[in-house]
């Protein structure tokens, strides 16, 4: 048996050097394509409602205020039609990736706190909600971001023409001279 040195070795090396690039770039592309599908995305939006009912927890038209209305079919399916994609995802699979969640602030949290120790009753009425989206790596990182803007948008027309009985905003800016 012969004994094999360093440049025995280098030159082995040398005569298989392309199939060990070609193999380390197949590779390399390999890992990066599994690792973007293995990837997810969150986005998250901050929604807040300025009108005056919303601090009793009442829609402008008295009712009770629901944010998971923004989670409901119609909203959802109507944001999928004007992202005009051509996407593999159902309105189900998008209810199922969202959270809403409130956020409430520590001064409120401690008065009910005190408010419970007395025995009274004190409702936290949120006007500030966090909905966050998660979505997988293969849409792409600004997937979740569009989608959550379409699903806002169509949120807003519906809420202005349900409780506003709006069908279009007016252009206010006819009237001004540019």
């Amino acid at each position: 048996m012969t004994d094999l040195n360093i440049f025995d070795l280098l030159l082995a090396l040398k005569k298989k050097l392309r199939v060990i690039i070609i193999f380390t770039i197949l590779f390399t592309f390999a890992a990066f394509g599994m690792a973007k599908m293995m990837q997810s995305y969150t986005a998250t939006l901050h929604l807040q409602y300025k009108f005056d009912e919303a601090k009793e927890g009442q829609a402008p038209d008295g009712t009770k205020l629901d944010v998971y209305q923004i989670m409901s079919p119609s909203i959802i399916s109507s944001a999928l039609n004007n992202l005009n994609m051509d996407l593999d995802l159902s309105v189900e699979d998008v209810r199922n990736q969202m959270l809403v969640t409130e956020v409430v602030d520590a001064k409120a949290t401690e008065i009910q706190k005190a408010s419970v120790e007395k025995g009274e009753e004190y409702v936290i009425n949120p006007t500030e909600y966090t909905i966050k989206y998660t979505c997988d790596g293969s849409y792409g990182a600004e997937f979740g971001n569009r989608l959550l803007s379409a699903i806002i948008k169509a949120y807003d027309e519906q809420f202005a023409e349900e409780y506003y009985n709006m069908t279009n905003v007016i252009n206010f800016m006819d009237n001004v001279e540019t």
